[in-house]
């Protein structure tokens, strides 16, 4: 499940972005994951990402059904170079299967969906080498829980950068570059 932004407490999380990472419970079930949102969410006092936190009796809406949701089936997510045909196929089957238990699904469009990645791709590819890489995993200036153990150990990268794998080869570089043609704008904006 991926919870609204800052509802579960990311303490003592290995990050890669701190803009865009997020922690959600993983279960067999719907009662399960209900449950255990009920116990891990919330503010913890440590985590600065959390503001305004707001949580509910989730398992007590587990019986509630579908009936009042609204559901839109953006158009951009489909038929793209990279889609599967399996996985759009599961995903208009959902669709179709919420709709008959009184969901309201409706397709939309969300034109800038189609050039999302190429937004979200900039401060993923800076943001992930100056956390992990540049930082160890710690960040500069975090008002959260720094665990100096783990940073330590995640320094050691440098000692056995031969092991690094290629797809995270490819984003420091792409990361470095951007670092030096761009000077960190990509980044400047974004808020911890």
């Amino acid at each position: 499940m991926k919870p609204t932004y800052g509802l579960i407490p990311y303490t003592g999380m290995f990050p890669i972005e701190w803009t865009i990472d997020h922690t959600g419970p993983m279960s067999a079930d719907v009662a399960d994951n209900a449950l255990l949102l009920e116990v891990v969410a919330g503010p913890d006092g440590i985590d600065p990402r959390q503001a305004n936190v707001s949580t509910a009796p989730y398992r007590s809406r587990v019986g509630d059904g579908v009936r009042d949701l609204r559901i839109g089936i953006v158009r951009e997510g489909f038929g793209r170079p990279e889609s599967e045909t399996a996985v759009n196929d599961k995903v208009r089957a959902a669709a179709t299967h919420l709709a008959s238990l009184g969901a309201t699904v409706c397709e939309m469009s969300v034109p800038v969906h189609a050039i999302g990645r190429a937004i979200w791709a900039p401060t993923l590819i800076e943001g992930s080498m100056d956390m992990m890489m540049r930082g160890n995993g710690a960040a500069s200036n975090h008002g959260g829980l720094y665990l100096v153990g783990a940073a330590s150990a995640m320094a050691r990268w440098r000692e056995r950068a031969d092991e690094i794998s290629v797809p995270l080869k490819v984003v420091m570089l792409a990361a470095e570059h951007m670092a030096r043609t761009y000077g960190g704008r990509s980044m400047a904006s974004r808020k911890i």
